[in-house]
């Protein structure tokens, strides 16, 4: 499905309930009622606005337990406000512990802007307490995002090898908030077409933002489930899945969806972040598993690379 974009405040479509004789909704009515609000109806809801701090964010574990990295400071955003810095480690925020990225994630979406958030921090090893003031996610945050990424995503280097042509289908999975999304619609040009996809809310709302069907009309965002990426059988050229693999609840069932949407000779390229073994909430992978689990749902491995910061496997 093609999301709206978040300033679409298209009304939810209820029909009119026909009361019984009874003078009361019967059950079956309804679920008649709610079975007509389509998927579009409720990506165009309204959505209060969310609390954002201004930061990129990585799962870390140190003697003193697991906890959220700031991996990047945003510029002149909440973070950058409050004299947080890159590398500092996030213990609790609002008097709750915080042990991963995703929790820090959670508890700064569930407050709304202008609201204080009291941190935790561990610094150099010392703890440290520091109050942000949460702001408003600006509308293009992934421009910030997209800053100096290019250095170490070599992200034509990554298109070659995803064989990007003029004219392609090709699906991002995992596309966050579409930097390879774009890339690939302008490599594949408007006689191509781009999928691309993710399962996070939030993602998705800033794939509706970045690409508004006016501007790119050869690119649908599309919503996934963890087993299904929702793509007609034969219908790809080739799939790109960057630091989202090691995300994948059920690799085999998306693995096996992917095989299907693909034509014959359409390739799968895998760009993740290495590691030694494979353990939860990490964002990272051992590159043998992501292999031996591809050939499982029946790929051929076809070439390997290097990037500054991840692995690259191609396979057919």
């Amino acid at each position: 499905m093609t999301l709206g974009t978040p300033t679409d405040r298209t009304p939810i479509r209820v029909p009119v309930l026909h009361r019984s004789t009874h003078q009361g909704i019967t059950a079956r009515a309804l679920v008649a009622a709610l079975l007509v609000l389509t998927i579009a109806d409720w990506a165009t809801f309204p959505v209060p606005p969310r609390g954002w701090l201004g930061v990129t964010l990585d799962d870390t574990v140190t003697a003193a337990g697991p906890a959220a990295r700031l991996a990047t400071i945003l510029p002149d955003g909440p973070a950058e406000h409050a004299g947080l810095r890159a590398g500092d480690l996030v213990r609790a925020a609002a008097g709750l512990p915080i042990r991963s990225a995703r929790g820090l994630t959670r508890t700064v979406g569930r407050r709304r802007p202008g609201t204080p958030l009291r941190l935790t921090i561990e610094r150099q090893g010392a703890d440290l307490a520091v109050a942000a003031i949460l702001g408003s996610r600006p509308p293009d945050v992934y421009r910030l995002l997209d800053l100096d990424r290019d250095s170490w995503q070599e992200p034509e280097r990554v298109l070659d090898l995803l064989g990007a042509t003029p004219g392609a289908t090709i699906a991002d999975l995992g596309a966050g908030h579409g930097y390879f999304s774009d890339r690939l619609a302008a490599r594949v040009g408007p006689d191509g077409r781009i999928v691309a996809i993710d399962i996070s809310p939030d993602a998705l709302e800033q794939l509706a933002v970045r690409f508004p069907p006016a501007r790119f009309p050869h690119v649908v965002v599309r919503r996934a489930t963890a087993t299904d990426p929702g793509l007609p059988p034969d219908s790809l050229d080739a799939v790109l899945i960057v630091d989202t693999y090691h995300e994948l609840g059920e690799p085999a069932a998306v693995l096996a969806a992917l095989r299907r949407a693909l034509r014959p000779g359409g390739r799968l390229v895998v760009v993740d972040r290495p590691a030694a073994e494979h353990t939860e909430r990490a964002h990272a992978i051992p590159e043998a598993r992501v292999v031996a689990q591809a050939e499982a749902a029946g790929f051929h491995q076809r070439e390997r690379h290097d990037l500054p910061r991840q692995f690259v496997v191609v396979f057919e």
